[in-house]
């Protein structure tokens, strides 16, 4: 049977954001914390990875131990701890160096284990049938700024908007596009859940083993 999951995944890059300082999660590193016998990175990769063409780990704090993943770690492409955004230019421009042939990328946080198994397909999709810029995915009608798809074309404007126009906030950055938002309804769990604590893992762990 024809799988058209299958060929839009060739169409998008990923980047898994784990360059944040996890100031609450009692000094551990984020990415390395452990749920349910994984570290939060692996479950993100284990869901993401089928879904794209390449998928990169921005990583700015530390030396993480990810050379198991087997998959490109690279910290933001500009200095200063700028937050989400320059990660997403970083996958944007490694894209564009990379697989000049891929137009989109993926963005999701390091501390989301729980993302639909069918998202980037569904943005990939409604993008194109509203002709938008930008998709983003919800849920409890709060839209998640850092999940979503971005055009590889809006690297420079990006990089400039970062060094010389002050936009730090992921939200002000997409409000200078047109956007469609996908929505997934919240059943045991949000979708979208963010492990920030770990008290955070500790729910999610006794979700995960219900």
């Amino acid at each position: 049977m024809y799988d058209r999951r299958v060929t839009m995944s060739s169409l998008v890059n990923g980047v898994v954001l784990a360059g944040g300082r996890s100031r609450r999660m009692g000094g551990k590193q984020k990415p390395l914390a452990l749920l349910h016998g994984q570290t939060l990175i692996q479950h993100v990769i284990n869901i993401v990875q089928p879904q794209v063409n390449r998928l990169l780990l921005n990583v700015n704090d530390g030396p993480l131990s990810l050379s198991s993943t087997g998959l490109p770690t690279l910290s933001d492409s500009c200095s200063g701890h700028l937050g989400p955004l320059a990660g997403i230019l970083t996958g944007m421009e490694w894209t564009a160096r990379e697989y000049p042939d891929i137009n989109y990328i993926f963005s999701t946080p390091v501390d989301c284990p729980f993302l639909p198994k069918d998202l980037v397909g569904k943005l990939l999709a409604e993008r194109e049938a509203k002709q938008a810029d930008l998709a983003l995915a919800t849920s409890a009608d709060r839209i998640h700024y850092t999940v979503g798809l971005w055009p590889v074309s809006q690297k420079d404007r990006l990089r400039s908007a970062l060094l010389f126009g002050g936009i730090r906030r992921v939200e002000a950055w997409v409000k200078r596009h047109s956007i469609v938002l996908v929505d997934y309804k919240v059943e045991r769990i949000d979708p979208f859940a963010n492990m920030n604590s770990p008290e955070d893992l500790l729910l999610a762990e006794t979700l995960m083993r219900g």
